[in-house]
């Protein structure tokens, strides 16, 4: 399965316009970003993919993951 893109979550109504356009300029701009949810399943990963699809190239990054155990 292709990877979603923030329009694609706006498309299939899964966030707003105005959140997504939030999203994106904070990657952009390289502001740090924490997306959290409950319960698992609920688009985390989906989300942050696509928002760091608009991050600059070259640009750090240093990721946090909890996968119960």
């Amino acid at each position: 399965m292709a990877e979603l893109e923030l329009v694609d979550l706006v498309a299939n109504r899964t966030m707003s316009p105005e959140i997504a356009a939030t999203l994106q300029a904070a990657a952009q701009q390289s502001r740090s970003l924490l997306v959290v949810a409950i319960p698992r399943g609920a688009g985390k990963s989906t989300v942050t993919n696509a928002t760091l699809a608009h991050v600059p190239e070259g640009t750090a990054l240093h990721t946090l993951l909890n996968h119960p155990g």
